[in-house]
């Protein structure tokens, strides 16, 4: 069904948002730049509304409609014949998983739902558990958004009726705290029109009103079933009649008197105890439970997005829900105007049937799209390493996290580990192996942020084993603690068992390798039987329906929407700011335990993408990603930080005369600690903007401020030192504080300069290579906004500021100038072109040269569609005393054929000095061996330089071939 959807060549993603929206790319010739670049589909943030200021689009409030923030359909469309103008595509960020709920009245179907309970037409849309095993709260949603506990609020007045109208006819009571409004579950209105009466608005107009009111039954519905559709739908309209109602009966001159009548409710009893008043059997017999934020650290009743508990999750295995969240992607689909439109699809971990899901979602876009093709598809899929993308999803690959990671890894130099293993636990005092790290991180979660994820998920466990012979003895806290340890020790995000039960061979891998990890990790409180029971259960396969598999089941679809959210929040949000080994290694989807990647390695993984009848989903489609929203750290930033891989005798020195020097920089002792200390001198190191000097305070404390923001979120995120929900202010107070001290001691930044110069260089020169490489292998290559030139950005919403457009449009028309490229024929390069080539190369810092590389790059792409699309991967040899820095290939697609030589660890061949550029000579007697792939096409042409070079003798000098550049494209087609 996915074989014949249109995959893009080449993709550029932008964030949109209030302070960038559609009509910024609309008027800002922002498209025809794309395409002058080279690129073929625009890659956008989610576009469905979302909360008021969000400037990630993430948080869906509305999925029927565009953000209007953002635009309005009229410009997406607008949008989409410009991109069709160029014959480019659109691809499209959505999010199925889950809704944003934190705007209570900006999202009218979970306000419904807040509002009519179980009974509401909505209440099948969210994960809820109705019966959460508190009878005191059965069948409310929980509301987890008062600043104290509810009868301190109470008490305080916080909480007010009150009635509004609005502007299609309707009126309604709401309970008002502060920017928060909620609704009155409907069969209340008889009860609160009865005490306007007693207050002095007794009206007749709204008898009728009451009368209605008092003809619903409450928000439970009446006996243990719940409300069938027909009555949901019945509810609905008796509710919409009676708001009509109140709005008519409430006119003009009886206003006044029901806002004074409500204003002696509130105010009504306020020093008698809270259960004597109103307000509070009110708010007692709501369809939510109102409780303190705090609340929801230990108990809740409905999924969400990981700990976030303003994003609701969704039950897209609904069809009604499905059709639902997807009716304004499908309008975009069907309108045509574009020559594809693919989908990037946030968290699929988080889908209870992914499988199903993404058949659901083909079948779909096959009947909306006029050419009937099947839809391109990326996934938000995180891969453990090794890990292969499932091969039963209807998907061309993941967005790319695996890529970045693995192209990553080939610039760090294996060899160091031990040496930076030894300086991390001798300065950093960070000695604890990795694998107890993630284990201990992944607990921590469970039994803080996460734990009424693990509260339900073991309820679900107690029925079952309440059922069992073998587990009827266990108990809840046993349960508990075992369901712990089989969680921390779980190898991969997820398990996927289906609608119909059934687990795959991998599956059954993934469970027998946690299995054996939670043994061997176990607390000895934990009771082996109990863990023998959980095996049992995750991988019995039955075919009865009977009422235990029913319920083993749904522990198991509930487990596997657990274990991702709890790998995630405790690896990406933990770990990785707890180990500091080398931080460009703790990066979405990495491996920090994993040094490095072996070159060989990276090639087979290149070439297993493009074998034909494999076991694995054919990943030519995948998307290959250095930079993106989410990333830890950019691909510049990370480029910078690996060169210290290369260097560390003298990293090991700096890091000890820095902590020395800046000593008395520390206000409280221990703060910064040894590890946040280590983390910083990394992060200051990969984020100073090029150029920079120790005279430029201005600049200085601008870059002080976004450093001070982000270690705010390492030290929060790490839980060691503080906390989002407890924070240690001295602690942060002081470390900020030391951050403006040291950058304020102009010895110290003076010293810094000359490691950071050293790092900055070699890191231009390796991003220039990971550009290259990322263009060239199996996979669609996506360029983040910004990136086309140098990024220095740190962790969202660092990476999220604004993009100089005008700058890079400027940049590359001037790149195109220099080297005589023309619209028409966008490769031509003018004679003479070399030297200024070689100009930018040596002006590195202005980022003209990574400008010009990732154009040429995506434009060859273009020129050699077919090739890069279809193509073969073939890793070809160096020789010679630098054999160890190259990084060479080629793809041949019939009788066309692209060979790359790239390079890699500079450091003591640059040695920070600009003048001396890794290129020419300075590459001695190494080559490559080309005779395999220059078949009978002996005279290639050097995309990047320009000149053209002869392989007759089956090898080529880097000497000869880098004397521009150190990367070379050679093509066998002149351009």
């Amino acid at each position: 069904m996915k074989g014949d959807a249109s995959v893009p060549l080449s993709t550029y993603r932008f964030q949109f948002h209030k302070d960038f929206p559609l009509s910024k790319v609309i008027g800002g010739d922002l498209v025809d730049y794309l395409n002058k670049l080279g690129i073929t589909d625009l890659y956008s943030s989610p576009l469905q509304q979302a909360s008021p200021g969000s400037g990630h689009g993430y948080d869906v409030t509305n999925h029927t409609v565009v953000n209007p923030e953002v635009g309005t359909f009229e410009q997406l469309t607008e949008l989409s014949r410009r991109l069709a103008s160029h014959n480019m595509g659109f691809l499209l960020d959505i999010v199925p998983n889950h809704m944003g709920i934190g705007d209570i009245q900006g999202n009218t179907i979970w306000t419904d739902v807040l509002e009519n309970g179980w009974s509401s037409k909505y209440s099948h849309f969210f994960d809820i558990d109705w019966a959460n095993g508190s009878s005191k709260h059965d069948r409310r949603v929980m509301v987890p958004i008062l600043g104290d506990h509810i009868g301190s609020i109470l008490d305080k007045g916080e909480l007010k009726l009150e009635y509004v109208e609005s502007d299609d006819d309707v009126a309604a009571f709401v309970v008002k705290y502060w920017s928060n409004t909620l609704p009155v579950e409907p069969s209340c209105y008889a009860d609160i029109i009865q005490q306007l009466s007693a207050q002095g608005a007794n009206l007749p107009s709204l008898e009728a009103v009451r009368s209605l009111a008092s003809s619903l039954t409450p928000h439970g519905g009446s006996g243990g079933q719940a409300p069938s559709k027909e009555e949901r739908t019945n509810r609905s309209n008796t509710v919409l009649k009676m708001k009509k109602d109140l709005r008519q009966a409430v006119g003009d001159a009886d206003r006044a008197k029901v806002q004074g009548a409500l204003e002696k409710i509130n105010n009504a009893g306020k020093d008698q105890p809270s259960k004597g008043r109103f307000i509070d059997q009110l708010v007692n017999r709501q369809a939510y439970r109102l409780c303190f934020w705090r609340v929801a650290g230990e108990e809740l009743n409905y999924r969400r997005f990981f700990d976030i508990t303003s994003l609701a999750g969704l039950r897209m295995e609904d069809k009604e829900v499905f059709e639902h969240a997807h009716e304004l992607i499908f309008k975009m689909m069907s309108n045509g105007a574009l020559p594809r439109m693919g989908l990037r699809l946030d968290h699929p971990d988080g889908l209870m049937f992914p499988k199903e899901y993404f058949d659901r979602l083909q079948a779909a876009a096959q009947t909306h799209t006029p050419q009937g093709r099947a839809c391109y598809v990326l996934v938000e899929k995180i891969l453990q390493m090794g890990e292969p993308i499932r091969a039963d999803w209807q998907v061309h690959g993941t967005v790319g996290y695996d890529f970045m990671n693995f192209l990553n890894g080939i610039f760090v130099s294996r060899d160091s580990e031990k040496t930076l293993r030894h300086l991390m636990a001798d300065f950093a005092g960070v000695d604890q192996k990795w694998v107890a790290m993630e284990n201990e991180c992944k607990k921590l979660i469970m039994t803080s942020s996460m734990k009424p994820e693990l509260t339900s998920l073991t309820k679900r466990l107690e029925v079952l084993s309440s059922m069992d012979p073998h587990g009827v003895d266990f108990t809840f806290e046993g349960l508990r603690r075992g369901l712990v340890e089989v969680i921390a020790a779980f190898p991969v995000y997820r398990t996927y068992v289906g609608e119909d039960g059934k687990l795959t061979k991998d599956d059954q891998e993934v469970v027998a390798r946690a299995m054996k990890n939670a043994r061997a990790l176990r607390d000895p409180d934990t009771d082996s039987n109990v863990l023998d029971f959980i095996e049992r259960a995750l991988l019995a396969q039955s075919s009865e329906k009977s009422a235990y598999e029913t319920a083993r089941l749904q522990f198991v679809f509930k487990f596997q929407q657990t274990t991702g959210p709890v790998t995630a929040k405790g690896l990406e949000d933990t770990a990785f700011y707890r180990f500091p080994l080398l931080t460009s290694l703790c990066e979405v989807g990495g491996d920090p335990d994993h040094f490095g990647v072996e070159l060989d390695k990276f090639h087979k993984l290149m070439q297993a993408r493009v074998k034909e009848g494999g076991a694995g989903q054919d990943e030519r489609a995948t998307m290959n990603s250095t930079s993106t929203h989410d990333t830890k750290r950019s691909e510049d930033m990370r480029a910078r930080i690996n060169v210290l891989s290369e260097i560390t005798g003298e990293w090991d020195q700096c890091i000890r005369r820095w902590s020395s020097m800046n000593e008395h920089h520390k206000t409280t002792k221990g703060s910064p600690d040894n590890r946040e200390e280590y983390f910083l001198y990394q992060t200051l190191l990969g984020v100073w903007p090029p150029g920079l000097t120790a005279d430029d305070s201005a600049s200085i404390q601008a870059v002080g401020e976004r450093v001070k923001n982000y270690m705010q979120k390492s030290m929060r995120e790490a839980k060691l030192n503080s906390f989002w929900t407890k924070v240690n202010e001295e602690h942060e107070q002081a470390v900020y504080k030391f951050i403006v001290n040291i950058l304020g001691d102009k010895a110290w930044v003076s010293d810094f300069l000359k490691l950071q110069h050293v790092l900055s260089v070699c890191g231009m020169y390796s991003s220039l290579t990971q550009t290259v490489v990322k263009a060239m292998t199996p996979g669609v290559p996506d360029t983040y906004q910004g990136c086309e030139m140098w990024d220095y950005s740190m962790v969202d919403p660092d990476n999220r500021r604004p993009v100089d457009y005008d700058l890079r449009k400027k940049t590359l028309d001037t790149v195109l100038s220099a080297v005589g490229s023309e619209s028409g024929t966008p490769l031509k390069m003018a004679a003479g072109a070399s030297s200024k080539i070689a100009a930018m190369l040596k002006n590195m810092p202005d980022g003209a040269i990574k400008m010009f590389v990732t154009n040429r790059t995506l434009q060859l792409r273009k020129a050699e569609a077919e090739l890069f699309q279809n193509g073969s991967y073939e890793p070809l040899e160096a020789s010679g005393k630098h054999a160890n820095r190259v990084v060479a290939f080629a793809r041949r697609y019939k009788d066309r054929t692209v060979i790359v030589v790239a390079t890699r660890f500079f450091a003591d061949i640059v040695q920070g000095d600009l003048s001396r550029q890794p290129v020419g000579d300075v590459w001695g007697d190494t080559a490559v061996s080309v005779a395999k792939v220059a078949n009978d096409k002996k005279t290639f042409q050097d995309v990047l330089s320009g000149q053209t070079h002869d392989l007759a003798s089956g090898t080529v000098s880097l000497s000869k071939l880098l004397g521009t550049l150190p990367v070379a494209v050679l093509s066998s087609h002149i351009l």
